[in-house]
């Protein structure tokens, strides 16, 4: 990450996060990491390699799973279990794909509860938290919550961070609001003052709690993560004696 001055202050500019758009062109209507189509799942699978890459290039900090596209319309057609198994089993490959390849940020999940999906497995931050839990993937993950999401999902701003500060899985905030009456993203600047208010607030009050995080905590947090940094490295030089083979 580069630092500048910029009137006499200290900013530093890097990338803090990557996502892969893998919701345009042919493929755009359907849902992808968990689609029964394995041509349209290798289709997703190579633009999330290529941005991983990327992230890897540019010094990039962290990566992001986007928030859309992965649920269903009804369950008269869909297998939930097997999809949530397909999508775990698919994230657990792209996070071995980067660790293996020297990433060492979080991937980041975006929580986002419909649209253009009836029901999205990433619904809101309790949802995902749960999920990352069933799956052993919180050492490698966290989220990435936007203000419009938690509308969706019938929930307040502060209640998502909350949610996800709780659990110590609070990796970043993407700050786009929608429109409280028609229900999709429309990417605008929060100017809810309230809103805003409240989660600073949060934001400071959680910071300051990992701050007071006693030292054996932090000590057994750091050890389990390099366990499990371990664990991904040693399946991930198996996947490639495999794959020689």
């Amino acid at each position: 990450m580069k630092k500048l001055s910029l009137f006499g202050l200290g900013i530093a500019i890097g990338l803090t996060w990557m996502i892969a758009i893998v919701f345009v062109g042919i493929f755009a209507m359907y849902m992808l990491k968990t689609n029964p189509d394995f041509e349209v799942v290798s289709y997703a699978g190579s633009q999330v390699k290529n941005a991983i890459d990327a992230t890897i290039k540019l010094k990039g900090e962290n990566y992001v799973f986007w928030g859309g596209r992965e649920g269903y319309m009804t369950l008269l057609n869909t297998d939930m279990k097997k999809e949530l198994d397909n999508l775990a089993t698919f994230l657990h490959m792209a996070k071995d794909y980067g660790r293996a390849n020297g990433f060492k940020g979080h991937f980041f999940i975006e929580p986002k509860p419909m649209e253009p999906s009836k029901h999205q497995y990433d619904f809101d931050a309790a949802t995902v938290i749960g999920f990352l839990r069933e799956y052993d993937l919180m050492n490698d993950f966290k989220l990435n919550i936007e203000v419009n999401h938690a509308t969706l999902a019938s929930h307040t701003f502060d209640h998502e961070l909350q949610v996800a500060a709780n659990a110590n899985m609070l990796g970043s905030i993407d700050a786009n609001r929608g429109d409280y009456q028609n229900g999709w993203d429309t990417d605008q600047f929060p100017n809810n003052i309230y809103e805003i208010v409240i989660a600073n607030q949060l934001d400071s009050f959680n910071l300051k709690r990992e701050l007071k995080m006693p030292k054996k905590r932090k000590k057994a947090a750091k050890k389990t993560k390099r366990k499990a940094a371990k664990k991904s490295k040693k399946k991930a030089k198996k996947a490639k004696k495999r794959r020689k083979r």
